[in-house]
């Protein structure tokens, strides 16, 4: 099973999770801060980092009148131009979505 392990306190969190349909696996630090409502993720270690230097994912969510928005922004570094953006990872931007959107719910019930 591949897997994203989240280092927040004493969080860990094994998912399925694939790239380009292949099993992969990335350890992560995530940093909540609930009064700007914006939860950050810096890629620690693991098979993307093949790929990448540098990899961190910001999700702002904005409170709207029946319920809220996602602002998402994904900062990334290649190891060298010649490598393709890397798009094969929006599977795992789709999945950490999901994360914060069932975080946002459990917060406002």
């Amino acid at each position: 099973m591949a897997s994203r392990e989240a280092l927040c306190g004493k969080l860990q969190k094994d998912i399925d999770l694939k790239s380009n349909g292949k099993p992969t696996v990335l350890k992560e630090k995530v940093g909540f801060n609930d009064a700007n409502m914006t939860i950050t993720i810096h890629g620690i270690e693991g098979d993307l980092y093949n790929e990448l230097k540098v990899f961190r994912l910001t999700i702002k969510v904005i409170p709207k009148n029946n319920g809220s928005v996602a602002k998402l922004a994904i900062e990334y570094e290649r190891l060298n131009e010649d490598m393709p953006i890397p798009n094969n990872y929006m599977d795992l931007v789709v999945s950490v979505v999901q994360d914060t959107d069932a975080h946002v719910h459990r917060a406002s019930t």
